[in-house]
């Protein structure tokens, strides 16, 4: 997803338009002009040429940046109150239609055709990057985005201005801003004004690296396929009879596999959080017997935990965004494999089933393992 929006950002400054993000800021290109500097190390005059480089200019409430964020909780999700009106329509809303999109819009349909994600979680993906990254830097720390830059809390010491309305002379405290340092990558791209193929994202890559067709057309002869002896295949091997049940032995690895990542995505009894059972309340529904959970996952960009899924002792249930709330028994679960940032349950008499997971982390194989010795394989 960062790969596809700094591709689309790349994009409109080649095309010589400004990206202006309501709320966070505007991505525009300045002229440098050719000078003569001096070589850091041997102090030679070093002459800089003239180039065309990003440049980044915050939002009027970044500028300078406040002392603090306040979040509100609305629905379930944490929302930054300064930036409430930015937000995206809840799911299930029409989108406003335009002739042109928004350049947030725009952002999220660059996420879409890259990662391949639905439309309005591509929009509340991009909602929720821009407002990391603001409440991020706010607080005091770096934020690094692959293939864009970083951005950071920049202090501009205090000093003496001329007012040019009065031309009187006015005093400027020490003040913090917004300030995006891109990357070498970027640069190199808005100089020269080609998109580079690593910023394709993964369709376009797919589609550049496919096989061209022939152009000799209905001429071309192809060679007759070999007979090959197929010697007879082997009957397939028996499925393995599952556990059926989350045992304490499988909880107790769940447990150690969620402490090797810091960000609290699985939560595994006795260290579940009462706030996002709370918050999870709203949109899995209060006919679920809380005081059986096992283990809970959460799926959200603000980690409210309302999207997801949650572990019982003889069954799993999920919540998608924007979908309703699912759950199946262990035991007519077939099979489960993990694919594209999705978890798929064959289920018997019901099909496939997807349970989305855009935040797993490393303790994601040792899930895999554990589902596959409950449901068998």
């Amino acid at each position: 997803a960062c790969r596809a929006i700094a591709r689309h950002i790349a994009t409109e400054l080649i095309a010589g338009r400004r990206v202006r993000l309501r709320g966070f800021g505007t991505f525009l290109t300045r002229r440098r002009r050719a000078y003569t500097g001096t070589n850091p190390q041997d102090r030679r005059p070093l002459q800089i040429a003239a180039v065309i480089a990003p440049s980044f200019r915050p939002a009027a409430w970044l500028r300078p940046l406040p002392a603090r964020v306040v979040v509100r909780s609305l629905g379930g999700e944490r929302r930054p109150e300064t930036s409430l009106r930015y937000w995206a329509p809840l799911p299930g809303r029409k989108l406003p239609a335009a002739s042109r999109p928004s350049p947030r819009r725009a952002l999220a349909l660059a996420v879409t055709e890259g990662t391949g994600m639905p439309l309005t979680w591509s929009v509340r993906v991009v909602h929720g990057w821009i407002a990391e990254v603001s409440h991020t830097v706010v607080g005091g720390r770096s934020v690094r985005v692959p293939a864009l830059g970083t951005f950071r809390a920049a202090v501009r010491r205090a000093g003496a201005v001329r007012s040019p309305a009065t031309g009187r002379t006015l005093k400027l405290p020490s003040r913090r801003y917004l300030r995006l340092r891109f990357g070498a990558a970027m640069r190199e791209v808005v100089h020269s004004g080609r998109v580079p193929q690593s910023l394709t994202g993964a369709r376009a890559a797919r589609a550049s690296t496919s096989t061209p067709p022939t152009s000799s057309g209905a001429t071309a002869r192809r060679a007759a396929p070999a007979v090959v002896a197929v010697p007879p295949s082997a009957p397939p091997p028996a499925r393995t009879q599952g556990t059926g049940k989350l045992t304490p032995e499988l909880i107790e690895r769940l447990r150690t596999a969620s402490r090797l990542e810091a960000n609290q995505r699985l939560l595994v009894v006795p260290n579940l959080d009462s706030v996002k059972l709370r918050n999870a309340r709203a949109d899995y529904g209060n006919n679920v017997p809380w005081q059986t959970i096992l283990a809970q996952y959460d799926d959200t960009m603000w980690r409210s935990a309302s999207d997801g899924f949650l572990l019982f002792e003889d069954r799993i249930m999920w919540h998608n965004l924007g979908g309703p709330r699912n759950e199946v028994a262990y035991s007519t679960i077939e099979a489960v494999r993990f694919e594209g940032s999705k978890l798929f349950l064959t289920v018997t008499g019901v099909g496939v089933q997807e349970v989305w997971m855009y935040n797993a982390g490393k303790w994601l194989d040792e899930l895999m393992a554990v589902l596959r010795e409950i449901c068998g394989g």
